[in-house]
Formats: structure tokens, C-alpha cells, sequence
């Protein structure tokens, strides 16, 4: 879960809004951002010692961060669309 306290925020913003400023300016693009969100994974996993429990907690992590995302933003996106175009026939 992303919603950490505004005290612990700060520590991150700024170099967050950094990489997303490169990565648009950039055009990145999907292996863009996998390679920022690769590196900076490995990183922590080789930093932390490697061991099967960090990789579990990065994995769980990275898991939240897809649903948590898809939840928050992709699925009112859809339903948006759905609004617009109607559904799907059958459903």
C-alpha cells in the first residue's frame, strides 16, 4: 500500500518527481520504465543481501503495485470508456 505517512513521503518526492520528469521528457516508453523500476529493484534485492525473503517482499510489492494502480486508476479509466462506447454485449 502506497499511502505511507507525509513525513516518510518527503524523504522520496522529489527524486521520484525527478525520474518521472527524465522518463517523460524522454519519451519513455514501457522498457523505459521497466528498466528505472528493474534497477532500482535489483538494487534493493543485492543491497538488502539477497535472500529469498527480500525477493518475496519486492514480489509482494511490486504484486501490490499493480492492483493498487489497476484499482485506482485503470478501472475507472475503463468504466469511463464504458460510459462513452457502452459495454460489452453479453455482459
Amino acid at each position: 500500500m502506497p499511502y505511507i505517512k507525509p513525513e516518510d513521503r518527503a524523504h522520496y518526492d522529489s527524486i521520484v518527481d525527478a525520474l518521472t520528469h527524465k522518463l517523460i521528457e524522454h519519451g519513455a516508453n514501457a522498457g523505459d520504465i521497466n528498466y528505472c523500476f528493474s534497477r532500482m529493484l535489483w538494487n534493493i534485492f543485492d543491497k538488502k543481501g539477497g535472500r529469498y525473503a527480500h525477493a518475496n517482499e519486492i514480489m509482494g510489492a511490486v504484486a501490490c503495485i499493480q492492483a493498487e494502480f489497476y484499482r485506482r486508476k485503470v478501472a475507472p479509466y475503463e468504466d469511463l470508456k464504458i460510459g462513452e462506447n457502452g459495454d460489452v454485449r453479453g455482459l
